[in-house]
C-alpha cells in the first residue's frame, strides 16, 4: 500500500502546478487507502475550501483533529462562515444554514474568527481629468463598495468635485511617472478588509455584483482574478479585448503595487504565500481603449514611452517587452511589435500566463508585415512551448490564407472553430465570438463556396452588426450570387471605412453596372476623381460607365479630366481618341491615335483606330498603310482585311481589294461585308 507521505508529496506537487482536479483525484485515492488519516482529511478540506466548496470541507474538519493542518483548516472555515454571516446581515437576508455551519465550525475547531476577517470593501481609484467618466464608475459601485478612495494626480476639471459628491475619501499625489506609486497611496488611505482596484474609465458590470460579494466572504484567498472587457470599438460593437488581472484583494501588510506601468499587485500576494482564485461571472467594463479616447489623450505614445523606460531599467524582464508589443500592435506599428514580441518570447518562461497572447501578437505582426511563413513557424513554436490554443490557431489560419494555401487554411479553421476560450485567457475575445468565423468565411469566398461563406458572415454580423470586414465580405458574396440590391446596401455601409471604403466603392459600381445604372456609376466615379482619388482602375470604370451611357460628351469629359493631370498610356489614348472622334473633333482624335502608336508601336489597336479615322476623312492611301501595318502585327483580324480592301478599292486597286476581301473570308468565312463586296465585284467589276 502506498504510504501517506508519498500521497502528500504528490498532492503538494499537483497543487503547486495548479492541477486541482488531479490533486483531488489523488486525495480521493489516498483516503480510500487510508480512510482514517487526519492529515489527508485536512488536506481534502483545504482543497475543497480553495475550490470554493466550504460546506463540503466542514465534513472533513472533525476527521482532521490531531493533524498538522487542522488549525489552518478550522480557521479558514470559521473565517469564511463568519464573513458569510456578515454579508447576510448587510444584505438583510436570513441565512440559517450559514449560521449552523458557523456554529459547527467553531465547535469542531475551538476557534474564533480572525480579527481581520471581514467583508468591508474599499474601491481605490487614481484620477486625472476624468470628469467625463468618473460618475459612471462611481455609480457602478453603489451597493457594493463600503468606501471609495480617490487619489487625484493633478486634475484641472471637475474630477475632484464629482468624487466629493459621492462621498469619496480624497487624496492628492504629485505625479512622478509611476502608476504603482500613486496606487500605493490609495492603499494607504483605504480602511476596508478588501480592496477593489478600479479606474475611472471602468465600471463594475452589474451582472457580476453577486459574484463579487461571494468573493468577499472568502478571506482565505489573498486576491481574485477578474475579467476586464476592454471595449475597442464604439458603443454597441462587440470588438473587445479581455484580460484577467487580480483586481480584488485583501488589504494586508505587504500587499502593494509594483511596476511603473501595467502595475501589478499579484507578485506581492504570491510573496506572502496567499492563494488566488478567479471570480467567474464578475467583470469590469473598460472604455479607455477606444480609438477616440486613445487619440484624445495621447495614451498610446505615453504608454510606449513608459514601457521603453521600464525595459531600459529591467532589460531581462519579458513582461515589459510583452506589454510593449501589445501597445505597438494597438498603434499598428507592426514591425516594432514583431521585434518586441519576439524578444519577450525569447526571455519568458514556458509557463508565463501571457505566453499564448505574446505569440499571438508575434504571429499577427509577422503576417501584417508580409512574413506569413515565419508566422507559421512561430505558431508551431508556440505549440511546442505549451502556449497554443485558440489565439495561435487563429493566426495559423490567417497565415495559411495569406500564403494561398486554402485547403490547409480551411482545415486549420475547422480546428480553430472547435476550440473554447479558456478561463483566464487574455486576448481579443472577438476571435472566439465571431472573428474566427469571418476568417473562415473569407477563405470559403476565395474558393467560391459562396453559400457557406454567407452563413458565416451573417453569424458574425449577428454578433457585431457594425463589423465592416464582415459587412464588406457579405457584400462580395451577394454580388457573386447575383443579389445586387443586397450587395449594394452592404457596400454602401462600408464606404466611409478607411480600409474598406475604396473596395466597397468598386463593389457598389459593379452592382450599378449589373443593374444598368451607368449614369449613376459614372457620376459617382467622376465625384471620386474630382475629390482627389487617383486610381487607374476607378478611372477605367468611369470611362467605361460613361461609354455605356451612350453620352459621348460624358466620355470626353472623363478623358479630358484624366489628361489634365496624368500621362495616358497607349490604350488610354486610344479610348480618348474614340471619344473625340465621336464628338466630331477629328484633329484631336488623330493626335491621340498617333501618340498611342508612338508609345506602343507593337499594339495594332492604335493603327486600326487611326486608319478608321483617316478612312472616314477620305484619306484612303494613308489608311491603307495603317491597316497593312496592323495586319502585320495581327494577321487574323478579318475586319481589318475587309476595310483594307475597301481602301484599295477606293484607290482604284481592284485586284488588291479582291485579295484583301478574300483574306477576310479565309479568316472569317461568314464575314457579311466581304461576301457582299466580292459578290458586287464579280457581278459588276467596275462598280464600287
Amino acid at each position: 500500500m502506498k504510504p501517506v507521505r508519498l500521497f502528500l508529496a504528490q498532492i503538494e506537487g499537483e497543487i503547486a502546478a495548479g492541477q486541482w482536479e488531479s490533486a483531488e483525484r489523488t486525495l480521493d485515492q489516498a483516503l480510500a487507502a487510508h480512510p482514517k488519516d487526519p492529515e489527508l482529511h485536512a488536506r481534502k478540506g483545504l482543497l475543497l475550501c480553495l475550490t470554493q466548496r466550504e460546506p463540503g470541507a466542514l465534513a472533513h474538519l472533525g476527521l482532521a483533529k490531531g493533524s498538522p493542518s487542522f488549525d489552518r483548516l478550522g480557521q479558514m472555515l470559521v473565517d469564511h462562515f463568519h464573513c458569510r454571516r456578515k454579508m447576510a446581515k448587510k444584505l438583510r437576508t436570513p441565512d440559517p444554514e450559514g449560521e449552523r455551519f458557523l456554529r459547527c465550525a467553531k465547535k469542531l475547531s475551538g476557534l474564533e474568527a480572525s480579527p481581520d476577517a471581514g467583508i468591508r470593501l474599499t474601491a481605490c481609484l487614481i484620477t486625472k481629468n476624468e470628469e467625463s467618466n468618473l460618475e459612471r464608475c462611481l455609480r457602478s459601485l453603489n451597493g457594493l463598495a463600503d468606501e471609495i478612495v480617490v487619489v487625484d494626480t493633478g486634475s484641472t476639471d471637475r474630477t475632484v468635485e464629482i468624487a466629493a459628491q459621492f462621498g469619496a475619501t480624497l487624496g492628492r499625489f504629485e505625479w512622478v511617472d509611476d502608476f504603482s506609486a500613486a496606487r500605493n497611496e490609495s492603499l494607504r488611505l483605504a480602511t476596508g478588509n478588501w480592496v477593489l482596484w478600479i479606474d475611472a474609465d471602468e465600471e463594475v458590470d452589474p451582472d457580476g455584483v453577486a459574484m463579487l460579494r461571494e468573493g468577499l466572504m472568502r478571506p482565505h484567498f489573498g486576491g481574485y482574478f477578474i475579467q476586464i472587457d476592454n471595449m475597442l470599438g464604439e458603443a454597441g460593437t462587440a470588438d473587445r479585448y479581455v484580460h484577467t488581472p487580480v483586481r480584488l484583494f485583501r488589504r494586508l501588510p505587504g500587499i502593494e503595487f509594483t511596476l511603473r506601468i501595467h502595475e501589478q499587485v499579484l507578485p506581492s500576494i504570491e510573496r506572502l504565500g496567499l492563494p488566488t482564485a478567479t471570480i467567474a461571472g464578475a467583470k469590469l467594463n473598460h472604455y479607455g481603449y477606444t480609438a477616440q479616447v486613445m487619440a484624445e489623450r495621447n495614451k498610446l505614445d505615453r504608454t510606449i514611452s513608459m514601457l521603453r523606460r521600464e525595459i531600459e531599467e529591467q532589460p531581462d524582464e519579458p513582461f515589459h517587452r510583452f506589454n510593449l508589443a501589445n501597445a505597438l500592435v494597438v498603434g499598428g506599428r507592426w514591425s516594432e511589435a514583431a521585434r518586441a514580441a519576439a524578444d519577450a518570447a525569447e526571455l519568458m518562461d514556458d509557463s508565463a500566463a501571457y505566453g499564448s497572447l505574446c505569440y499571438h501578437l508575434l504571429c499577427c505582426s509577422l503576417s501584417e508585415i508580409g512574413s506569413a511563413e515565419e508566422a507559421l513557424a512561430r505558431c508551431d513554436e508556440a505549440d511546442r512551448r505549451g502556449c497554443g490554443g485558440i489565439l495561435i490557431e487563429y493566426e495559423r489560419v490567417h497565415a495559411l490564407g495569406l500564403l494561398g494555401r486554402y485547403d490547409e487554411a480551411l482545415e486549420a479553421s475547422d480546428h480553430c472553430l472547435a476550440l473554447d476560450w479558456p478561463q483566464g485567457l487574455n486576448g481579443d475575445y472577438g476571435i472566439y465570438t465571431h472573428k474566427r468565423h469571418v476568417l473562415k468565411a473569407q477563405l470559403l469566398a476565395q474558393v467560391g463556396r459562396w453559400g457557406e461563406a454567407l452563413e458565416l458572415f451573417e453569424h458574425a454580423l449577428r454578433v457585431d452588426p457594425s463589423m465592416t470586414v464582415a459587412r464588406y465580405g457579405r457584400g462580395v458574396v451577394w454580388l457573386r450570387l447575383g443579389r445586387l440590391p443586397e450587395a449594394e446596401a452592404d457596400f454602401d455601409a462600408c464606404l466611409d471605412h478607411p480600409e474598406y471604403g475604396a473596395r466597397a466603392q468598386r463593389g457598389k459600381i459593379e452592382c450599378l453596372f449589373g443593374m444598368g445604372g451607368y449614369a449613376e456609376a459614372a457620376a459617382q466615379l467622376e465625384a471620386q476623381w474630382r475629390s482627389g482619388i487617383r486610381d487607374e482602375g476607378l478611372f477605367a470604370l468611369w470611362a467605361e460607365a460613361s461609354v455605356r451611357t451612350g453620352d459621348s460628351r460624358a466620355v470626353l469629359t472623363a478623358f479630358e479630366a484624366y489628361g489634365m493631370e496624368q500621362d495616358p498610356a497607349g490604350g488610354m489614348l486610344i479610348n480618348w481618341g474614340r471619344a473625340l472622334r465621336a464628338n466630331g473633333d477629328s484633329a484631336k482624335a488623330l493626335s491621340c491615335f498617333s501618340e498611342a502608336i508612338k508609345r506602343e508601336p507593337g499594339d495594332p489597336n492604335g493603327y486600326l483606330n487611326c486608319g478608321d479615322l483617316l478612312y472616314e476623312m477620305g484619306q484612303f492611301g494613308d489608311a491603307a498603310h495603317l491597316y497593312e501595318t496592323a495586319l502585320r502585327l495581327n494577321p487574323e483580324n478579318a475586319q481589318a482585311w475587309f476595310v483594307l480592301g475597301n481602301c484599295l478599292y477606293r484607290l482604284g486597286l481592284e485586284p488588291g481589294a479582291r485579295i484583301a476581301w478574300e483574306q477576310a473570308l479565309r479568316t472569317e468565312p461568314e464575314h457579311a461585308g466581304a461576301l457582299e463586296n466580292l459578290g458586287l465585284l464579280n457581278e459588276q467589276p467596275a462598280a464600287a
